[in-house]
């Protein structure tokens, strides 16, 4: 997948574009949606799907302290976005300048782009330039005398309301994993860097691979079944067969056993099945597959041992069923 930050870039691609546009903040089947139109559009006139994003979330910039947590920082979310088998993304930096652009200089910079942008597909809430005034109607109005074709699409529903990056933060935040999973059309996941822990996991007879996650929307502590991915190096868009799953259990919090600070940063660790590489440095993404039980306190090493073996066992039967494809779109 490609990746360019400035519309002006969009001339220097041969075929005609079909662009999605939106933060996407998790990718859900709502995201989803969007970009699949996009897709569809692009096939009838043998053309490439680019999406059109931003690198910050508009509220970090207009008003910090309200600005939510992210489901995915931009790395984890052009990730997804491959595995959609989209062609390129358009990554666009978001400041105060950009922010106080009026709504119809931002389309007359698309309009300047076409061709070979030959189409936009948005969200019918999706708001856009100074204050959020550019809306789908707006785009309607400013491109009407142009060849650039507009499609709004309408949000996909779940359990009678749109799906949304809000009701999502909300179900990984209150622990409703499986809310969370049917919102985003696959397991919620936590894309991050492995590194260096305490070594305790290896002292238990558990080693563990410990993520720094890049983004914020965490679940509750506890212990979780889940799947790794590890992508390979240099995969061309869409070509997932040299992709590599594995199943573990994944625990989240702070290890009361070790230490009574509960103010430590709580700590995602990993615990990988039949697997021995090292994974220092490495992005390795996690999803959350089902949770197993609290995070707690145990009187002894051995009496904790004991309960990983149950875990182990209980992820097993629960993976067991898990297929990769069930895993990403």
């Amino acid at each position: 997948m490609k990746i360019i930050h400035d519309l002006k870039d969009i001339r220097k691609i041969g075929k005609p574009i079909i662009a999605a546009a939106g933060f996407f903040d998790g990718v859900h089947l709502g995201h989803c949606k969007v970009i699949g139109q996009a897709i569809t559009e692009a096939e009838k006139i043998g053309g490439e799907t680019w999406v059109i994003t931003f690198q910050k979330h508009p509220m970090r910039v207009l008003n910090p302290e309200a600005a939510p947590p992210l489901l995915t920082a931009t790395d984890h979310k052009t990730r997804i976005m491959e595995r959609l088998n989209i062609d390129g993304c358009i990554i666009l930096p978001f400041n105060q300048e950009i922010a106080q652009t009026p709504p119809e200089i931002f389309i007359q910079q698309l309009l300047d782009s076409s061709p070979p942008l030959a189409g936009i597909i948005v969200g019918q809430n999706w708001r856009f330039g100074h204050k959020g005034q550019g809306n789908p109607a707006m785009i309607s109005r400013l491109i009407k005398n142009s060849t650039l074709k507009l499609s709004v699409t309408n949000p996909r529903i779940w359990q009678g309301a749109p799906i949304s990056s809000t009701r999502i933060r909300t179900a990984v935040l209150r622990g409703n994993i499986e809310d969370a999973t049917a919102m985003l059309g696959r397991p919620f996941s936590v894309l991050g860097t492995v590194q260096h822990g305490s070594g305790i996991g290896h002292a238990v007879g558990f080693p563990t691979a410990n993520l720094d996650a890049h983004h914020e929307v965490l679940p509750p502590f506890g212990v979780y079944a889940a799947r790794m991915l590890i992508k390979s190096p240099g995969n061309s868009s869409g070509d997932k067969k040299n992709d590599r799953f594995y199943n573990g259990i994944l625990n989240f919090g702070v290890r009361p056993t070790f230490t009574e600070d509960n103010t430590q940063a709580p700590i995602l660790e990993l615990h990988i099945l039949d697997f021995e590489k090292d994974l220092y440095g490495v992005d390795i993404e996690i999803f959350f597959v089902a949770k197993i039980r609290n995070e707690k306190k145990f009187d002894s090493v051995i009496s904790l041992r004991k309960q990983i073996s149950l875990d182990v066992s209980q992820a097993e039967t629960i993976l067991a069923t898990c297929k990769d494809e069930t895993i990403v779109h």
